[in-house]
């Protein structure tokens, strides 16, 4: 008869259950997407849940806090026996003083179950895991902007194969993230935690945070809407129909980061175009994200989706080419209208008789080609030779020749006459 095993203690039943509290960071039924009415009132009783932006029929997964009994002076008024800790710092919760022994708990236990969680995840993981706490919606802190596999695949240097098959199901299984909607322009992700939590989880071993309160990062530009005193001091070259929510500050920050007010302005004109060209996984989705982005990371740049894009390094060498060519159109012309002057000049210094040898000299030529005997009218291949011996003789007589003439016959018999003599 096989033993039967001994019913659990209550005193050992409650160990294991504050044990669970304090180490269960989700719940198989938030994964599938199902909940438990159980397993939902012993949570509202033992846990206490952090504020944010929860899931549509879905909360913020809880990070437990237990606290001892003999510790009076921060309960709750209202008896629930649980001091109001919190485990992060936000506009709306205030972290406790750094000598407070329940902070100290807190801290302790917030750093052992971001421990927990980066041992259960690879490197390629957190570098997917921090892109996505890179991307939150200004909005809405507790989602993230559209995003495609591809943005994500080249931003963590994660094969997108891998990505979908293993490490998006990895997060989700250990309860980091959620898909909220999935449509054309990508897909909208839930983070469960904040974003310093999520920032300890990717961190790497040897920059491990103590238990002291984290000195004030650098502020991440808030692109909200500007007030409608403010469009008026924007500068003239920003289009206030699609930037009108900027502020002078961000623009400040925008022409410190481009190098100039014009490559300023490039960038901007980059992102509207890439709203509407190039591949459909790569075109922007969420302008003020990509911007607030490329503003607050030092080797982010933006770059056209195609060559569709006249970029002003592109414009410039353009310009450069036209101007050359306009530059050398003038140059031919004025050299054709000096040659057509001279060439002028040459001829009206010539006698008709000199006239009448270039073009019999050209005749003369064009009847000894071969090919020439074929033609019916030779005219134009006259007047060709015609134009070659006129420059010709203009460069012969700079070296002191004199152009030959045709002597008429009067002048022929004096000439014989004048020999016989």
């Amino acid at each position: 008869m096989p033993k039967q095993p001994k019913e659990k203690s209550s005193h050992l039943q409650e160990l294991e259950a504050v044990f669970d509290r304090h180490t269960r960071r989700f719940s198989p039924f938030a994964i599938l997407g199902l909940s438990s009415s159980k397993q939902d009132k012993d949570d509202a009783l033992s846990t206490i849940e952090e504020g944010g932006t929860s899931l549509p029929g879905e909360g913020i997964h809880p990070r437990v806090v237990e606290v001892d009994k003999e510790t009076t002076s921060s309960l709750d008024p209202h008896g629930s026996g649980v001091a109001p800790t919190h485990m992060s710092v936000d506009q709306t919760h205030s972290l406790q003083s750094p000598v407070d022994p329940v902070y100290t708990d807190v801290r302790i236990h917030d750093v052992l179950a971001a421990t927990q969680l980066k041992a259960q995840l690879g490197k390629k993981a957190r570098q997917v895991l921090s892109y996505l706490n890179s991307i939150r919606s200004v909005e809405r802190p507790a989602y993230t902007v559209p995003v495609g596999y591809a943005h994500i695949s080249a931003a963590a240097a994660v094969h997108p194969h891998y990505l979908r098959r293993n490490v998006l199901p990895k997060l989700a299984m250990v309860g980091l993230i959620g898909i909220v909607h999935k449509s054309l322009q990508g897909t909208i992700y839930h983070l469960h935690y904040d974003a310093s939590f999520l920032d300890m989880v990717v961190r790497e071993d040897e920059e491990s945070p103590s238990l002291r309160v984290p000195e004030a990062s650098t502020p991440i530009p808030q692109l909200i809407p500007s007030a409608p005193e403010l469009v008026a001091t924007l500068p003239p070259w920003i289009d206030r129909k699609h930037w009108e929510w900027l502020t002078p500050e961000i623009v400040h920050q925008l022409v410190a980061k481009a190098g100039s007010e014009a490559q300023a302005q490039e960038k901007l004109e980059m992102i509207l175009y890439n709203e509407t060209h190039g591949p459909v996984e790569r075109r922007v989705r969420d302008r003020r994200s990509v911007l607030a982005y490329y503003l607050r990371t030092p080797q982010a740049d933006i770059w056209p989706n195609d060559d569709g894009f006249e970029t002003l390094v592109l414009r410039r060498a353009r310009q450069e080419r036209d101007q050359a060519l306009q530059e050398k159109a003038l140059a031919e012309e004025a050299l054709h209208a000096r040659q057509e002057t001279a060439k002028a000049r040459f001829l009206t210094s010539l006698g008709d008789a000199q006239l009448q040898w270039l073009k019999q000299e050209a005749k003369r030529r064009v009847d000894a080609q071969p090919d020439a005997r074929f033609l019916t009218s030779r005219y134009l291949l006259y007047k060709a030779e015609e134009n070659q011996l006129i420059l010709e003789w203009m460069d012969r007589v700079d070296y002191g020749e004199s152009v030959p003439y045709i002597m008429s016959e009067k002048s022929e018999h004096a000439e014989e006459a004048k020999t016989r003599r």
